[in-house]
């Protein structure tokens, strides 16, 4: 495995920290450029990087139309 892809999944696991500058990142921060807005860190196209951008997303619009889903 690559060092920038082993950096990476211990971002995915360890809380949201960009590997090299250590802070905090939120999906929204990666959601259009896939950067770090700190330190411009070059996030890879991954499916825990989407997962990590979209669970949020996905999250808001079931609980907003769970109500819609159960009629």
């Amino acid at each position: 495995m690559e060092k920038q892809d082993r950096d990476q999944a211990e971002f995915l696991i360890s809380g949201r920290f960009c590997p090299q500058c250590e802070e905090p990142i939120s999906p929204a921060d990666l959601e259009m450029f896939l950067r770090c807005p700190y330190c411009n860190y070059q996030f890879q196209n991954t499916p825990e990087v989407e997962a990590f951008i979209l669970r949020p997303l996905l999250t808001r619009w079931m609980k907003g139309n769970l109500n819609r889903l159960i009629r």
